[in-house]
C-alpha cells in the first residue's frame, strides 16, 4: 500500500512504544467480545517490556514488515530479513531509512508459518561479502517448472495454498549471495531438501561455529495437528508406506530411500555445500546423511552455538506436551536422535509405527532442559500459559551486562511473550536448573542475536493482539544495561481531533529507579525547543499537521531518557466496515470464503478499496489464545479465502485496516467460528483398542471436530477382550486398517471398527472309536468345529459306556481334565481326547 520509507517511519530512540493511532476493534456484525486495546481517542507511550532492574529495552528500529532473522556486521551495518523474501540493510542502528538489499518474494512461499526464515552473514564477511538466507523456496523438488509453484507474483502478502487438506508440496531452499556494497548479487543454490507438505515446520535458522562450519535447520514439513506418517494427501513426498509425514524427521534410519533432511540440523562446507568429513555420517555414499549432525526434530525453529565452539543447542517447538531445549553438543562423532514423533520431551509419543516402535529411550536423547505451555519457566512471572513455541535463541555475549548474564544461553518465546535466560556454569555451558526472566512482554520474539559490541537484540515479528500482520508493526529490539537511567512515560488526552485541538500531556508516571527527583523538558510542537518543564503540560492545536511531542526527563546526575507520542490535528481516523461474510457465519475445512468491506473517514469522505488491507488469522486456544498468521491483502475491498484444518478450539480471526492519507488508521476484526460436527468412535463389540489420530483407545470416545476435517483411523487384530480373540475387519466407513475420513460438513458423525471371532478348528474325540462325549449337553461319536479362541466349551464324559458287548471307564481327558470338563480353545487348531479304559 506505502512505499518503503513511509513504512519504515521515524527511528524509535526510547524504551516508549507509540500506541496504535487509531482505534482497533471487532466489527458490528458481530456480537463477540473486542480484544483488549485502546477504544476511544486516547494514546500513551510506555514500556511495554519489563526487565530486572539496570535493564532496558530498546525498540532502535520499527516501521518493518514480519521481520524473521537480524544480524549486525562488524562495520556496524544491520541486515533484517522479512518473511516475504525482502531482505533490508541499514548503515547502523541510527539509520531510519533501510534499504532494499534483495528481494526474492516470487520465490519465497509466504503462506502461514512457512516464509523467509533464515539469515547469518559469513565470518569473513568484511572480506568475501558472503551473506546467506534459508527460506520456503516455492517450488517442488525435482520438478523442471521455475517458482512459483503455488504462490501469487502479484500480492506477496497472499501466497496461498489452493488444497489445505492434503497441503501444498514444496522444498526449503539453503542459498548464498554476495553483497557489493548494499546490494547482493546473483544467487548460489548450496542444499535444496527438506520437503514439506503441510504450511508450518518448515526452514528454521542459519549460523556459523567456530571452526567455519555453516549450520542450517528445518522441520519435518508435515501436518501440525494430528499424526501423520504419509497417509495424508497421497504422500506427494514420495516417502516408503509408514516413513512419511512426521516419519520423515527419523528417515536416515530407513535403507529403502535416500535421506531426506526434514526434521534435521546439518553442518556443511560453505564453500561447497557439502557435508563435512568429520560429520558422524561424513564417510557415507549419501550426500545428505553426510550432511547431518542432529536428527528426530518436530521444527527446529532457532539454535545456537556456544561462542568459540561447535557445542551447539536447538530449540525445538513443541506439539503440547513440551518445549525444549537440545543439547546436541560438540562432539560430532555420534549422531544423537531426539526422537521426534516417537518421543515429545522425556515422554514417548503414541506412534504405533515400526519406526517409533523400534525406537527405544535409550537410542534417543533426552531434552537438555523442556518447559510446559501450562507451568511458569520461572515462578511467579507475568507470561502467557496455555500456549508455547520457543523460538529464539543466543548466548549472551555483552561484558557490560552483570556476572550473572555473560555466557547465560537466553531462549525467547513467540506465544508466551517472554525471554528467558539459563545461567553460565563455571564450564560454560547453561545450567538448566537455574532459569531466569530476562524479559517480560516482548512483544513476538523471533530471533535473538549478538550485536558487534555483545549486546542482544531481538526481533518482533509485530502482530497484534489477535495474530494479524500489522503494516509495519514489526521491531528491532536493544536489550540494554544502564543501571540508575530514568524511564520517561506520557499519557496524552487525544491522539488526534478536530481543529483547535486541546491536548492534555501527563509525565507523572515517569520514574527514576533511585527515586530521585526528575526535571520534565516538553517539546510540543516538535519544533525541537523546549516549550514546558513541568511534569504536565497543555497545547493547543491549530494547524491541520502532525506533531511529534517529545519528553526528555533528566536526573541529577544528568542521565535522561526521552519518549515521543504522535499528535494528528485537524485530522481524525476512518471508520471501516465489514460486509462479508457475517458473523453468523461458520464454515468448514477447504471452504472458499468471499469478504469485503468498506471504508469512510469524517474528512475525507468514502475512501478507496485501495486504502484497505486485510489479514487472516488461526486463533488457537488451548489456554491462551496463540495466532497463526495465515494470509494477508493489500490493497482492495473484497477477495477470498480457503479455511484450513486445524484442532479445536480454535477459530479464525479476519481483519480489514483502513488508513488515511495523513497515516491514521482503524482495524475492525471479525471472528468467524468453525462449524462443529460431534464425532463418536467406537469398537463392535465394545472395549477393544482403536486409535484416532494416532492416540489409543479402549472406550468409546465421544468429541467435537470441524466440519470438514481429516481423522485418521486406525485398529490392529487380533485383540483378547475378556479372554476371547477378535481380528479387525473394518471401519464403518469402509474396509481397512488406517484410514483417513473426511468429516461431514453437518451433524454428527460415528466411526465404527468392526471386529470377528477369530475362529480354531476343534476336534474333541474318544480314544475308544464309538464312544460318545458330550459337546455344549449334545452327546457326539466325534466332533470338529471352529470355536472362538478363548471361548469356554463345555465337555463332559460318561463314566461308564458299553460298546460292542464290552465295557469302558473314563480315566480322563487328554490335557488333564475331570469328567465334567471347561476347555478353553487355544490360539492354534486343537484335538481333545477323552481317554477310556477297558473293565
Amino acid at each position: 500500500m506505502t512505499h518503503l520509507a513511509a513504512r519504515v517511519g521515524a527511528l524509535l530512540l526510547s524504551v516508549a512504544l507509540l500506541a496504535p493511532t487509531g482505534a482497533s476493534a471487532h466489527d458490528d456484525g458481530h456480537d463477540h467480545d473486542p480484544p483488549s486495546g485502546p477504544s476511544g481517542p486516547t494514546a500513551e507511550a510506555f514500556p511495554g517490556a519489563v526487565l530486572p532492574e539496570g535493564f532496558r529495552d530498546d525498540v532502535v528500529l520499527g516501521g518493518l514488515d514480519q521481520p524473521t532473522a537480524a544480524e549486525q556486521a562488524d562495520d556496524g551495518r544491520v541486515f533484517v530479513l522479512e518473511k516475504t523474501g525482502r531482505l533490508l540493510v541499514l548503515d547502523d542502528l541510527d539509520d531510519p531509512t533501510p534499504q532494499v538489499a534483495l528481494e526474492i518474494r516470487t520465490e519465497v512461499h509466504n503462506y502461514y508459518d512457512r516464509g523467509a526464515l533464515g539469515f547469518t552473514l559469513d565470518p569473513d564477511f568484511a572480506t568475501n561479502g558472503y551473506v546467506y538466507l534459508l527460506y520456503a523456496y516455492d517450488h517442488r523438488l525435482g520438478d523442471p517448472a521455475p517458482a512459483p509453484l503455488w504462490g501469487n507474483p502479484a500480492d506477496p502478502y497472499y501466497d496461498e495454498c489452493p488444497q489445505p487438506n492434503e497441503g501444498c508440496v514444496m522444498s526449503t531452499r539453503l542459498v548464498r549471495y554476495t553483497m557489493s556494497g548494499d546490494t547482493a548479487g546473483d544467487p548460489w543454490v548450496m542444499v535444496e531438501d527438506w520437503c514439506q507438505q503441510f504450511g508450518s515446520h518448515s526452514a528454521g535458522a542459519l549460523e556459523f561455529d567456530a571452526a567455519g562450519y555453516l549450520y542450517a535447520s528445518g522441520g519435518d514439513g508435515a501436518n501440525y495437528d494430528r499424526p501423520d506418517w504419509g497417509q495424508l494427501g497421497g504422500n506427494p513426498c514420495g516417502d516408503p508406506t509408514d516413513e512419511g509425514g512426521r516419519l520423515r524427521a527419523q528417515d536416515v534410519r530407513t535403507t529403502d530411500d535416500p535421506t531426506g533432511l526434514s526434521g534435521s540440523v546439518i553442518r556443511i562446507n560453505p564453500t561447497t555445500g557439502a557435508g563435512s568429513s568429520t560429520n558422524p555420517l561424513g564417510g557415507s555414499s549419501d550426500a545428505n546423511a553426510r550432511r547431518l549432525v542432529a536428527h528426530g526434530f518436530r521444527n527446529p525453529f532457532r539454535f545456537a552455538l556456544r561462542p568459540g565452539t561447535s557445542d551447539l543447542y536447538v530449540g525445538d517447538v513443541g506439539e503440547g506436551a513440551a518445549e525444549e531445549i537440545d543439547h546436541v553438543g560438540a562432539d560430532r562423532s555420534v549422531l544423537p536422535n531426539f526422537g521426534w514423533p516417537c518421543f515429545e520431551g522425556r515422554a514417548r509419543y503414541p506412534f504405533d509405527k515400526p519406526l517409533c516402535t523400534g525406537l527405544s529411550a535409550e537410542q534417543t536423547r533426552m531434552p537438555y532442559f523442556q518447559y510446559s505451555r501450562d507451568v511458569d519457566v520461572v515462578e511467579g512471572e507475568r507470561c502467557k500459559k496455555g500456549t508455547a513455541s520457543v523460538s529464539a535463541l543466543a548466548f549472551v555475549e555483552s561484558t557490560s551486562y552483570p556476572a550473572d548474564y555473560r555466557g547465560a544461553l537466553a531462549f525467547g518465546d513467540y506465544a508466551r511473550d517472554c525471554i528467558w535466560f539459563l545461567p553460565a556454569r563455571p564450564d560454560g555451558t547453561p545450567d538448566p536448573a537455574d532459569p531466569g526472566l530476562l524479559v517480560s512482554g516482548a512483544g513476538n520474539p523471533v530471533d535473538l542475536f549478538t550485536g558487534k559490541d555483545g549486546d542482544l537484540f531481538y526481533v518482533d515479528i509485530g502482530l497484534d493482539e489477535q495474530g494479524n500482520r500489522t503494516e509495519g508493526g514489526g521491531k528491532l529490539h536493544h536489550i540494554v544495561y544502564e543501571p540508575g537511567l530514568p524511564v520517561a512515560r506520557i499519557t496524552s488526552s487525544a491522539p488526534y481531533g478536530v481543529l483547535p485541538l486541546v491536548v492534555d500531556l501527563d509525565a507523572t508516571s515517569s520514574s527514576d529507579p533511585d527515586g530521585d527527583e526528575l526535571a520534565y523538558a516538553w517539546d510540543l510542537d516538535g519544533d525541537g525547543e523546549v516549550d514546558s518543564t513541568s511534569p504536565t503540560a497543555s497545547f493547543t492545536y491549530t494547524e491541520a499537521r502532525d506533531y511529534d511531542v517529545r519528553l526528555t526527563v533528566t536526573d541529577p546526575t544528568g542521565h535522561s531518557d526521552a519518549a515521543t507520542v504522535r499528535i494528528s490535528a485537524g485530522n481524525r481516523p476512518p471508520s471501516v466496515r465489514i460486509a462479508a461474510p457475517a458473523g453468523s457465519l461458520t464454515w468448514s475445512v477447504d471452504q472458499e470464503v468471499p469478504f469485503s468491506g468498506s471504508a469512510t473517514d469524517p474528512d475525507e469522505g468514502d475512501l478507496p478499496g485501495t486504502a484497505l488491507d486485510w489479514s487472516l488469522t488461526m486463533q488457537h486456544c488451548p489456554g491462551d489464545c496463540h495466532a497463526h498468521p495465515i494470509a494477508s491483502w493489500e490493497d482492495r475491498d473484497s477477495d477470498t479465502f480457503r479455511t484450513i484444518d486445524h484442532e479445536l478450539p480454535s477459530h479464525l480471526v479476519l481483519t480489514a485496516t483502513a488508513t488515511d492519507a495523513r497515516g491514521l488508521s482503524t482495524s475492525v476484526s471479525r471472528t468467524i467460528y468453525p462449524r462443529e460436527v460431534v464425532e463418536t468412535f467406537s469398537t463392535r463389540p465394545a472395549g477393544l483398542r482403536f486409535r484416532v489420530d494416532g492416540a489409543e483407545r479402549r472406550a468409546g470416545l465421544t468429541r467435537r471436530g470441524i466440519a470438514g476435517e481429516q481423522v485418521s483411523l486406525s485398529a490392529r487384530g487380533p485383540q483378547r477382550l475378556d479372554g476371547r480373540l477378535w481380528a479387525f475387519r473394518s471401519w464403518s466407513t469402509g474396509w481397512g486398517t488406517s484410514p483417513t475420513v473426511t468429516v461431514p460438513r453437518a451433524g454428527r458423525a460415528a466411526y465404527v471398527a468392526t471386529f470377528v471371532p477369530v475362529l480354531r478348528s476343534v476336534r474333541v474325540r474318544t480314544s475308544v472309536p464309538g464312544l460318545r462325549v458330550r459337546v455344549g449337553g449334545v452327546l457326539h461319536r466325534s466332533f470338529t468345529k471352529g470355536y472362538q479362541v478363548g471361548a469356554r466349551l463345555s465337555l463332559s464324559a460318561p463314566t461308564r459306556q458299553r460298546y460292542d458287548g464290552r465295557d469302558y471307564a473314563f480315566v480322563r481327558w487328554s490335557d488333564g481334565g475331570r469328567s465334567a470338563h471347561r476347555f478353553v480353545v487355544p490360539d492354534r487348531t486343537a484335538t481333545v481326547t477323552a481317554v477310556y479304559r477297558r473293565l
